[in-house]
């Protein structure tokens, strides 16, 4: 038989501990908070959901020393008799920088001392990681950014929290947090992520597995803004279920004409959700506060899909020469993109994507990544003729031996560059995808799921024929080099001033 304290307490145990801690869990946190059969929770909230204190009491169990679990355990009718012998544990806080897992490791440290545990620090140091410790069994928890993996060191852990795992690159969660929970015999290995849905990417997909049978251990529960009795203690059932509706539906604004009614009661009764329902899109509504995974509408790039254009251990081939596409930026992110190519199909195989970054900054981190000696080449903005100046003059190449890039540049226009680039997404006629993307471009990734068309003012499906000026770096960055690499194609017509007629600045060599 299973020591049950090599297992996660089951549910009736830790309700003990959430009544000493006078926590007493929502309707919809319980389900979350009693799963511990899975191996990957995920946990999908609204905004002001309790998101952080579901993460945290779901962590606290865990945490404490066997002699204290084992009272709990015997407490809530499963006999165990415990050897005296405690066991070590790791457990790590991941968010996408230190700062926003902070509000869970202090919950955690006043629950732990609520409880009377003994506590070896906290240790909390204005920046970087921080870490607590129990004294009679030495488990561990400690606080990790996922901007800077080369701290995750190769502990073997029991448990992980990620907060906000929407804004942690899915990369990140597969390769460098999955690796360290070691699955199998007697231990009972769990992930347990959190956050607010930010378009189609990683924790949607998660989510959307997790609502069904699979074979990686997900289960997925959601928790609507609305499902907070303490923040909104007036909103009735009649209620929940028109704004549950409502985010079903996605009514346009003629639609919502027909229910004056229940708007009326949702003003009355949740002023801040009216007001945030009346003042953003249906479908960011439903995703922000209603926990509902939305593609957002008008995508420019419908045909991009995860399943099909991202390649989970696409990686730099050193066989294979390098170009790096370049959209500079000062306050918008500066993007740079390595490239490789299969005859027409194109692979992106890295990227580099920082803010307040200038063009020494960004050759400095390039030439120090693994595909640098293979560049040949590549892209930048025409219009940006200082930047690529930078680029072919700077410092760096003589102080370093190195040859500056080959770096074409032509004006782009936007409409051309959405044009090709989504010819090389999906071939009209043979359905055959040219791009790839490795799932260490985290930023393309998302841009492609969130760049937009802009919409036409007091309609609800009219998009004007120009994109949102943002969420477009990296894109630039691609379609600059698709256009400069294979051209704009045949059959085009001359359209006056908007004519772009294909004819290289400088010829490949």
């Amino acid at each position: 038989m299973t020591n049950p304290l090599a297992r996660r307490l089951p549910y009736s145990a830790r309700s003990i501990v959430y009544d000493l801690l006078d926590f007493t869990p929502f309707e919809a946190q319980k389900a979350p908070l009693a799963d511990v059969d899975s191996f990957n929770i995920v946990f999908a909230g609204g905004v002001g959901a309790s998101k952080t204190e579901v993460q945290e009491k779901y962590l606290i169990p865990e945490v404490l020393p066997d002699s204290m679990r084992s009272v709990y355990l015997n407490l809530a009718g499963i006999p165990i008799d415990w050897n005296g012998k405690e066991v070590r544990k790791y457990f790590w806080l991941v968010s996408p920088d230190y700062e926003l897992q902070r509000e869970v490791f202090n919950r955690l440290v006043d629950d732990l001392r609520t409880l009377e545990v003994r506590l070896d620090g906290p240790n909390t140091p204005q920046d970087g990681s921080w870490w607590v410790r129990i004294k009679d069994s030495g488990t561990e928890v400690s606080s990790k950014s996922a901007n800077q993996t080369n701290s995750f060191h190769s502990k073997a852990l029991t448990g992980i929290c990620v907060d906000e795992a929407a804004l942690v690159p899915d990369f990140v969660r597969r390769e460098r947090l999955i690796p360290r929970l070691t699955r199998g015999g007697s231990s009972d290995p769990w992930m347990f992520a959190s956050g607010t849905f930010e378009g189609m990417g990683g924790m949607a997909n998660l989510y959307d597995i997790g609502q069904g049978p699979n074979e990686q251990g997900i289960t997925s529960y959601c928790m609507a803004t609305w499902d907070n009795p303490v923040s909104f203690p007036n909103v009735t059932e009649e209620t929940k279920d028109w704004l549950q509706w409502y985010c079903h539906k996605l009514p346009g604004e003629k639609e919502l004409i027909d229910q004056t009614i229940e708007m009326e009661r949702l003003a009355r009764e949740a002023l801040v959700l009216y007001l945030a329902l009346t003042s953003m899109p249906a479908d960011s509504f439903a995703q922000r506060y209603g926990a509902r995974p939305q593609r957002p509408s008008g995508l420019v790039f419908p045909e991009f899909d995860q399943t099909r254009h991202v390649l989970h251990g696409l990686t730099f081939d050193p066989e294979r020469e390098v170009e790096v596409w370049i959209d500079p930026g000062v306050q918008n992110p500066y993007a740079v993109l390595a490239v490789q190519f299969r005859g027409e199909i194109v692979e992106v195989v890295d990227e580099l994507y920082y803010r307040q970054s200038s063009s020494e900054e960004m050759i400095r981190e390039c030439i120090q990544r693994p595909w640098w000696p293979k560049v040949t080449g590549g892209q930048i903005d025409a219009t940006q003729l200082e930047q690529k100046t930078v680029w072919q003059r700077s410092e760096l190449w003589a102080t370093r031996g190195l040859q500056p890039p080959y770096l074409r540049a032509q004006k782009v226009l936007i409409d051309m560059g959405i044009e090709r680039t989504r010819l090389w997404l999906r071939q009209p006629v043979t359905n055959e995808v040219r791009l790839h993307v490795s799932d260490k471009c985290p930023n393309l990734i998302k841009e492609f799921g969130l760049y937009s068309w802009d919409k036409m003012r007091g309609e609800t499906d009219q998009f004007r024929a120009k994109p949102i000026s943002k969420n477009d770096h990296a894109l630039t960055a691609l379609w600059y080099g698709i256009v400069g690499k294979y051209g704009i194609g045949t059959g085009y017509e001359k359209t006056g001033r908007r004519t772009m007629e294909y004819r290289p600045r400088f010829p490949t060599r």
